[in-house]
């Protein structure tokens, strides 16, 4: 074989290898990108590759998936793509990518948007993606991007600003409350000042007797703000607790107030849960305490403790009684800070007995709720995770 022959060999195995090597990093980067998408994909985020020029969109399973699509339901079409935006936040995502272009790229395209689920509910998801061709005259092409679904991250984010507006009206609606018998205090005590006429004990007793009243409600509110603020702050260790024995330590501690109302208590057998005993005492000891208070004239006060159905995993308790009932459309509202649906001359109290309550039980991992009692009482379950 000749020297031409090994040249033109030579040419033709250079040529095949430099084609065998082109394919295979071809080859390489096609697996790359679609492990890639792999990644993306397995996770809690989607991907989109969108063609400006003729507003063809590619929009990846999970993609879909999130706002409960099929593949084959969402066409890959940017205007189906901006359907599923919520229409307040479509503005908001336009000029992000406005503001991307403009800068050629330069200012990130990363927004958080609300969209539509097939279902009706609103998904939370963050927008993260860059234009990957330009024109000469720098107008995009194509951009691509990924999307997550931040939805339980922003649910927190509103469940802490709900507190955060709790905590504010707490603060508001203290002011005001401790304000209405120290107000009484002073007035009482300028009546007295100014009773120069005044010359014998009978007279007096009426102010002593406001003056009384008003420092022993200030006392009882100020007590129940430390209670709540200290149920708010601090954490709790929990234990198997036996919710009859609980019951039954709460009974005793109110035995007098039931001797005086002549009210009949009575406990069933009750599951075990994990709480912690001294909180769960308040919660019983309020609940027998506001069943007495609000129970009708016309009938001998009865409270039924039963055990309840309960999701797997957890225990349930309903006190019934058949007293006075609340009304369907005040049940939520009762469970709010300093909530009363009476006035004190009718009914004395803090109005932070259910909502410590309902503080208590969250904090421990359950729920509480209000229903029809016995004859137009009310019935409270609340349910907590079950004790080992």
């Amino acid at each position: 074989m000749d020297g031409d022959s090994n040249a033109g060999l030579s040419e033709a195995l250079e040529h095949d290898v430099g084609r065998y090597v082109e394919q295979r990093s071809i080859a390489s980067t096609d697996h790359d990108a679609r492990s890639f998408r792999d990644i993306i994909e397995s996770g809690a985020a989607g991907f989109w590759d969108w063609r400006l020029d003729n507003q063809t969109v590619v929009l990846s399973q999970r993609f879909k998936s999130t706002f409960g699509y099929t593949d084959d339901e969402l066409p890959n079409h940017v205007d189906a793509w901006r359907a599923l935006v919520h229409p307040n936040d479509l503005a908001v995502g336009q000029e992000a990518f406005s503001a991307h272009v403009a800068s050629h790229g330069l200012e990130p395209f990363d927004v958080v948007l609300r969209h539509l689920h097939k279902d009706g509910s609103v998904v939370w998801v963050r927008q993260i993606g860059c234009v990957v061709e330009w024109s000469d005259d720098w107008q995009p092409r194509r951009a691509k991007g990924i999307h997550i679904d931040v939805t339980a991250d922003m649910r927190r984010q509103e469940a802490q600003a709900r507190k955060q507006e709790e905590i504010r009206r707490f603060a508001f609606a203290t002011v005001h409350d401790l304000l209405q018998p120290v107000n009484t205090i002073s007035s009482s005590l300028d009546a007295i000042a100014e009773s120069s006429h005044v010359v014998n004990d009978s007279e007096l007793e009426p102010y002593v007797d406001f003056v009384q009243s008003a420092t022993q409600r200030l006392k009882t509110r100020v007590q129940a703000i430390i209670d709540y603020s200290h149920i708010q702050a601090y954490g709790v260790d929990r234990e198997p607790v036996s919710l009859t024995e609980v019951a039954k330590t709460a009974l005793l501690d109110v035995g007098a107030v039931v001797i005086e109302s002549d009210a009949s208590i009575v406990i069933g057998e009750l599951g075990v849960a994990n709480g912690a005993k001294a909180l769960l005492e308040r919660v019983f000891l309020n609940l027998f305490e506001n069943a007495i208070k609000y129970r009708r004239q016309d009938r001998r006060c009865r409270v039924e403790v039963v055990e309840a159905p309960a999701p797997a995993g957890h225990v349930a308790v309903t006190l019934r009684d058949n007293g006075i009932g609340i009304e369907p459309r005040y049940r939520e509202s009762v469970f709010g800070l300093f909530s009363r649906l009476h006035a004190d001359s009718a009914y004395d109290g803090t109005g932070l007995g259910l909502a410590i309550c309902q503080q208590i039980v969250e904090r421990l991992g359950g729920e509480i709720g209000i229903d029809d009692g016995i004859d137009g009482g009310v019935a409270i379950t609340f349910s907590l995770p079950a004790g080992e």
